[in-house]
């Protein structure tokens, strides 16, 4: 599997992660902690922000804009998104 295919598989399990966060942290930790994995993977292997842009351009998927109705869900997606581009 590419890197590529690997980070948008583990956003795709972030997307997941964070549709369970009914109110819980477990689930949040999980999350923050995996995404941050695929962004420290993105850095060590170069990959070029338009392709970063690409794969964040998946937080408008049908997977998250139902998380983004809801106010906490959505400040969450913000904070996933800043750890993929910073």
């Amino acid at each position: 599997m590419r890197d590529i295919d690997k980070i948008i598989s583990q956003i795709q399990e972030v997307s997941a992660a964070t549709e369970k966060m009914s109110g819980g942290t477990e689930e949040a930790n999980a999350s923050f902690s995996l995404i941050t994995d695929t962004a420290n993977t993105s850095r060590k292997r170069n990959i070029s922000n338009s392709t970063i842009n690409s794969i964040t351009s998946s937080f408008n998927s049908r997977n998250f804009k139902s998380i983004q109705q809801d106010e906490r869900k959505g400040e969450c997606i913000n904070k996933i998104a800043l750890k993929i581009y910073y």
